[in-house]
């Protein structure tokens, strides 16, 4: 997270030193961005950057930090449009974001995921303490829709679906033909839904491991 000295940043200073992070972020992986590029291009000294983050890694999980924000608003949005359903809402999901790719305010989004290609979908929702969070996301999800049995099997259920869409979701964007991975992602959608153990199967071996 930025130190407290960044958000006293006037929103202009704040919005052009993310800006050029952004911007260097989409034009080389991770680990050949340069801070000086970043402090040349935001007008800043390289001692001010330290005032508002502690490196170049707590810069660059702050910006996915911010997308992840408008990911989880999107599927709150989508949660509520489809009364809780989490499966329903993660299809909606997948095609809005196919859709929205070409825009060009998602272009530098896109090259961060394909330059940093290890990035995973939890490191963007990461828990942050404006909009909706992921308390709220939880609670968003029509519990009758989930076979939950024990504390923490939503959150469970919930971060089980995400890990399952995003690496599909995020394939999807880099591929010049997003369907065959919408044809995967609906397969496995409802693999979870229906649960993949047979129904006569014996389960006591779990409750034991």
């Amino acid at each position: 997270m930025p130190k407290r000295t960044f958000f006293n940043l006037p929103s202009e200073k704040r919005t052009t030193l993310l800006g050029a992070a952004r911007s260097e972020f989409a034009r080389v992986p991770f680990g050949d961005a340069s801070i000086n590029r970043i402090v040349h291009a935001a007008g800043i000294s390289r001692g001010s950057f330290y005032m508002y983050f502690s490196d170049k890694e707590d810069l660059f999980l702050y910006l996915i930090s911010l997308y992840g924000q408008q990911i989880r608003d999107l599927i709150c949005t989508l949660l509520g449009e489809t009364q809780g359903d989490p499966f329903a809402a993660l299809i909606r999901l997948f095609d809005l974001a196919v859709s929205r790719a070409g825009l060009p305010e998602y272009q530098d989004l896109l090259s961060i995921l394909r330059l940093n290609q290890h990035l995973q979908l939890d490191l963007f929702l990461r828990e942050k303490p404006s909009g909706c969070h992921a308390g709220r996301l939880y609670a968003m999800v029509d519990p009758e829709l989930l076979d939950l049995r024990e504390e923490g099997d939503l959150e469970a259920s919930i971060q089980l679906l995400l890990s399952t869409a995003g690496p599909i979701l995020v394939r999807a964007l880099l591929s010049q033909s997003t369907e065959p991975f919408r044809t995967t992602l609906r397969r496995r959608l409802a693999l979870l839904q229906r649960g993949i153990s047979a129904k006569t199967a014996p389960c006591a071996a779990l409750a034991h491991t």
